[in-house]
């Protein structure tokens, strides 16, 4: 593969160090000559990044690359990217934050196809989508005569059977509830399926494999990856004789690129908890009860395991301290330390029975138990933390020290990391992406935006109280002023509800929509369609893309402070721990983040204009002066 891939290199090269010589000769005559000569215009900011980056690939490095909006980056970081890989002969991933970049990348049209027309590179890349995103072909043949009612039942039921690639993608309409029926999901025995290595998930992982430039995926998807070759490798020292581990589900790679860089925390950290879900015991307890020759000691077990697993819940139900209204934090009390250890000791008679258990591969269900082992070994010991999230009924235990575990494990494949956004800093220094993914010594490179915001764009801090009912009043004066062509950012959903009751009063003459009425492609379809129409969320800072007429003015209705949860507050115990103010090494650089997200939904295009307002902050100066701080840098993308 290494060396099909070398001859496909659209230049020539003697040595590695020369290879890299001649990669920087090459794109300088990509972005000054052939991409104008095609119609993009020659950008500076672009070209700079572009080279920090191939740097960082020919050393190995990490690299913080922001770069302000309008720069091109995915132009920047996708050649050389193309390039690192078909030297090494191995693909490159790019992590995309959302669905819709993804999109942008691999859609006829988008970037990867652009760029391979237009410069002759027969790029192959492909879309990882989650495993959970494939159709299941037994659990579909189990299920298709009996779907319960809905809407699409029928419509559904005949794409089952017609389906070649079980992609949820093709069944659009069809709910999470639905889709859950006959999905793929880990606790499957895949080892037994009589169609292994035949079905949907399992071609679509063969795709990954099959010599690839580039592999398009989530964040959620690679952490998802990485972490279980962590755990693989954990388990084949631990339990050798016992555990045969599954194949990673990414092909080894030769670089990562993180673009919307500064989004990886929560999916990182998703992945590198353990959870334990309140009916797990209970679900491997029915899967044991319907296989042959189980032996009494085994359903014994697991008969106790069930029991002292339900207890171990029903005490932190009773004990959890809430945060918020999702979340509680978890704390070892005598109570929860004697649960716990009734617990682990079941857990532990339980493996050894599985162990002894010779008609089918049950490795799946010990994995299992040894994952709920580790965290509630970890459970209540001060280097840890742990919370209760009751819609869900999960238990969550990650480590106290994130970022440190965060750092080491993307340093753990020994491979260049390039992380890039508008947004990566708070400040000069990169300190807080530092502090939150444990990499302190990566290397920076900052450009501004391409637009001249001065001329584009006009910031307004209007002064008053910051009641509730006074920025509504404020903000339905400026909607009305400006003729609708609106997005208003606000920081919690319970705010969009209430701020959306208030304007509906108002009697406006244009549209007013809100986020979460219906899905929210369509819903920004429609906001794109209806030029005077004004949009309310609070998942919109990023991702949001519209130029032109129809979106004149942005209300920044709350700034974005990170909200009360057990991992905020772990961060800023931290920070407290090391001297700092909690309020400016945490609170303050996570906000401005994300309102120079917002801020950069204004100007898409050269042509844009328009104004942004911020409500909220007149009365305060430490407030405004931090948001002018965040601001004064550049905007979002």
């Amino acid at each position: 593969m290494a060396v099909m891939s070398w001859r496909t290199l659209p230049f020539r090269f003697t040595t590695n160090s020369d290879f890299y010589v001649q990669l920087n000769r090459w794109l300088g005559q990509v972005f000054y000559e052939s991409l104008p000569g095609a119609g993009f215009e020659v950008r500076e900011e672009q070209i700079f990044t572009c080279y920090k980056i191939i740097k960082a690939l020919q050393d190995g490095e990490i690299l913080f690359a922001e770069a302000g909006s309008g720069t091109g980056k995915t132009f920047a970081y996708l050649l050389p990217a193309l390039c690192h890989a078909r030297l090494s002969g191995r693909p490159a991933v790019v992590a995309c934050a959302g669905a819709a970049l993804q999109e942008q990348l691999t859609r006829p049209g988008g970037d990867i196809p652009t760029l391979s027309a237009l410069l002759g590179l027969e790029i192959k890349a492909v879309l990882a989508k989650d495993p959970e995103n494939y159709l299941c072909s037994v659990q579909g043949d189990l299920v298709k005569h009996g779907l319960p009612k809905h809407p699409l039942r029928d419509r559904f039921s005949q794409w089952l059977e017609t389906t070649a690639s079980g992609d949820r993608a093709e069944a659009p309409g069809v709910d999470d509830g639905m889709w859950n029926l006959v999905a793929y999901n880990s606790s499957l025995d895949c080892l037994h399926c009589r169609r292994r290595g035949y079905c949907p998930p399992a071609r679509a992982r063969q795709s990954l494999w099959t010599g690839q430039d580039l592999i398009i995926c989530s964040h959620d998807v690679f952490f998802k990856d990485l972490w279980s070759r962590r755990e693989n490798q954990a388990r084949e020292v631990r339990r050798l004789e016992l555990v045969r581990t599954r194949m990673p589900y990414l092909p080894p790679y030769s670089a990562v690129v993180f673009d919307e860089g500064h989004l990886i925390e929560n999916p990182a950290l998703s992945r590198l908890g353990v959870r334990l879900n309140r009916q797990a015991a209970a679900g491997i307890a029915a899967i044991f009860a319907n296989l042959a020759l189980v032996s009494d000691e085994l359903l014994a077990g697991l008969e106790g395991l069930e029991r002292v697993w339900a207890n171990l819940f029903t005490v932190i139900v009773t004990e959890a301290i809430p945060v918020n209204p999702r979340q509680s934090l978890v704390r070892l009390s005598p109570s929860l330390a004697a649960a716990n250890e009734e617990l682990l000791l079941a857990i532990d008679r339980v493996q050894e029975e599985m162990a002894l258990y010779q008609q089918y591969d049950v490795n799946q269900y010990m994995q299992e138990l040894e994952g709920a082992a580790q965290g509630l070994q970890r459970l209540g010991q001060p280097e840890s933390i742990a919370w209760w999230e009751a819609a869900k009924e999960d238990l969550w235990v990650l480590p106290r020290d994130f970022s440190r575990a965060l750092g080491r494990e993307l340093l753990a494949p020994k491979v260049p990391v390039i992380f890039t956004s508008a947004t990566l800093d708070s400040g000069n220094d990169f300190a807080y992406l530092k502090r939150i993914t444990g990499l302190a010594r990566a290397r920076t490179a900052k450009v501004d935006t391409s637009f001249d915001l001065e001329k584009q764009r006009q910031l307004l801090f209007p002064s008053g109280p910051a009641t509730f009912a006074s920025k509504a009043k404020q903000c339905a004066a400026y909607l009305r002023e400006n003729g609708g062509r609106a997005l208003v950012l606000c920081a919690q959903a319970s705010e969009v509800e209430e701020l959306y009751l208030r304007l509906e009063g108002e009697d406006f003459p244009f549209t007013l929509l809100k986020e979460g009425d219906e899905d929210g492609s369509r819903l920004l379809a429609k906001f794109r369609r209806e030029e005077t129409s004004v949009l309310v969320g609070a998942n919109l800072w990023e991702g949001i893309d519209v130029p032109g007429p129809a979106l004149t003015l942005v209300i920044v209705f709350s700034l974005p402070f990170p909200p009360d949860e057990p991992l905020t507050l772990a961060k800023r115990e931290a920070a407290a721990r090391e001297g700092l103010d909690p309020r400016r090494a945490v609170d303050f650089p996570a906000m401005g983040i994300k309102l120079r997200q917002g801020l950069g939904r204004l100007i898409r295009s050269k042509e844009d204009r328009g104004r942004v307002v911020i409500l909220g902050t007149g009365e305060d100066p430490d407030l405004a002066g931090e948001v002018a701080r965040a601001i004064g840098m550049g905007a979002g993308n």
